[in-house]
């Protein structure tokens, strides 16, 4: 018997038409609520949700999908990634463009089709976003979000402080993460907010970095996940002590479980789930770095895990015995280091943000007084190569 059994998925026709559309997927997330499931169409430039119903008899488990509603959005540049910052407010990760974000009506037209214009939007530029790809998002408190994203081919990761009250308006923006980065992939906060994980692809590694107000773009990970190939989406698991990565060179999604030294370290698969069927992953295994599984959530009970990949939009699978095995071979507990209030976490992530801008900005004006200077020397450089032309002009060795 499979540690990780597929779970049936019952779609209606009408759903199996939606999924067919969406051509090539990518990330995938389960709504606050478990009760919807977004899809990121990358190449036809959607996003497509799907009203979901798990049904538990005799210990299986059963998914039914009856429902569903297409996003269409001029807004939607090749969507990679993307996460519910509430209920009905997705965040979009395009790879080509800027980061959307979309309040999702709450009527269904007969078409289940809707166009609609973002609320808000993460911007290049002014927010310091170039070709996004992943996003996390984690809720600081009185409607503040904190908001991070993979820069994936400038090799860093942005961070942003959202205002739920003003439509998602960005409130400062500013790089967060950037040494040892080449081509960050998949993002995940930790559910206490101790901890952020990036899928670092061409280093073939999830790097783990300690989610306090010393991080910055010169920060070292406290920790390290090994033993994969091209690591894509990843998710810590509820209590934060698994966490699950997509492997998109291999058929594999690979578990690692916290130690006594919780994060800190290298870490190697404690479980390897394989997602996919080696036929479709052969039909995409076109390099080494494709084929395999992209995105992938937990849901909020940690009972079912939901894997996409192009060959294979969506496939959902039971890990309960997972939860049960790592239980049973804990002898530790994941305590945060610190009993603190909601107030004084949302104080300290606040303190953050201002000291990480704060830095960004100074680095910025030192930025700036660099280029004036080199202009300035170039300027003097221009200058006298002409008072030399003229003087060889005068002496009529040249007209």
């Amino acid at each position: 018997m499979d540690l990780c059994p597929r779970i049936s998925f019952v779609p209606s026709d009408g759903v199996k038409t939606a999924l067919a559309n969406l051509g090539r997927t990518e990330d995938v997330q389960f709504s606050p609520d478990d009760r919807r499931l977004a899809i990121a169409g990358y190449n036809n430039n959607k996003i497509l949700l799907l009203d979901i119903k798990v049904k538990t008899a005799k210990g299986e488990i059963l998914i039914k999908c009856e429902d569903w509603l297409e996003i269409n959005s001029p807004s939607l540049n090749y969507p990679h990634g993307l996460f519910w910052i509430d209920g009905s407010t997705l965040v979009i990760a395009n790879r080509s463009g800027e980061a959307p974000i979309l309040k999702i009506p709450s009527e269904k037209p007969d078409s289940r089709t809707v166009e609609i214009m973002p609320v808000e939007t993460i911007r290049r530029g002014r927010d310091l976003l170039r070709s996004p790809g992943s996003v996390s998002v984690s809720k600081i408190g009185q409607d503040l979000y904190d908001v991070v994203i993979c820069n994936n081919y400038a090799n860093n990761v942005s961070r942003h402080l959202l205002d739920g009250k003003d439509n998602f308006a960005p409130q400062g923006s500013c790089r967060l993460l950037a040494k040892g980065l080449d081509v960050p992939d998949g993002i995940s906060h930790s559910h206490s907010g101790e901890w952020i994980a990036v899928s670092n692809h061409r280093r073939n590694a999830v790097f783990i970095f300690k989610n306090d107000s010393s991080l910055d773009e010169e920060s070292e990970p406290i920790g390290k996940l090994r033993g994969m190939s091209y690591p894509h989406g990843l998710r810590f698991s509820h209590d934060d002590r698994l966490i699950f990565v997509a492997d998109a060179g291999a058929q594999l999604v690979h578990v690692y479980k916290m130690d006594h030294r919780r994060w800190v370290g290298k870490h190697f698969p404690a479980y390897e789930l394989r997602a996919m069927e080696n036929e479709a992953f052969l039909r995409g295994h076109v390099n080494p770095q494709e084929g395999g599984p992209k995105g992938l959530d937990l849901m909020g009970d940690d009972r079912i895990l939901v894997v996409s990949c192009e060959e294979e939009p969506i496939v959902f699978f039971d890990v309960r015995k997972i939860f049960e095995s790592s239980s049973a071979h804990s002898n530790f507990a994941n305590k945060p280091p610190d009993d603190i209030t909601e107030a004084e976490r949302m104080r300290l992530s606040l303190l953050g943000h201002v000291n990480l801008m704060a830095k960004s900005n100074a680095k910025a004006r030192a930025q700036i007084e660099a280029l004036k200077k080199m202009v300035a020397a170039g300027n003097q450089e221009r200058d006298a190569l002409l008072q030399q032309l003229n003087d060889i002009k005068s002496e009529g060795l040249l007209k």
